[in-house]
């Protein structure tokens, strides 16, 4: 997809997300980007195989990177939980760094942690 297909948008928790126009699709739900991928991926997915397993090496598989939201939540948890994580993630349409830049995730997650 071109750059000029992808629009960021504000989710109702505060942070940003994509948009393509043409498709009428979301990189994440409208209620939240960051409450979305806290909730499903990280408590709901890394937080639970952390507590089930005891040394062992986590494996990643993301198919579609999308706007890496997810990776930095998981890099910012294994931090956390004190697992190695190995991380793989493809996708076929990434977002330029002006894109990544826009939505701001690194800042709205300084200023939640405050």
């Amino acid at each position: 997809m071109q750059r000029s297909n992808k629009v960021s948008i504000n989710t109702e928790d505060g942070t940003s997300t994509l948009y393509i126009k043409e498709l009428k699709e979301v990189y994440h739900s409208r209620k939240g980007a960051l409450t979305e991928s806290q909730f499903v991926y990280i408590n709901e997915g890394l937080k639970y195989w952390s507590k089930g397993s005891s040394n062992a090496i986590c494996r990643v598989l993301e198919l579609g990177y999308g706007t890496g939201l997810i990776a930095f939540l998981t890099y910012l948890n294994s931090l956390e939980i004190n697992k190695q994580i190995d991380y793989t993630s493809l996708e076929a349409y990434p977002i330029s760094i002006t894109q990544l830049k826009e939505l701001n995730y690194d800042q709205f997650l300084k200023e939640k942690n405050s």
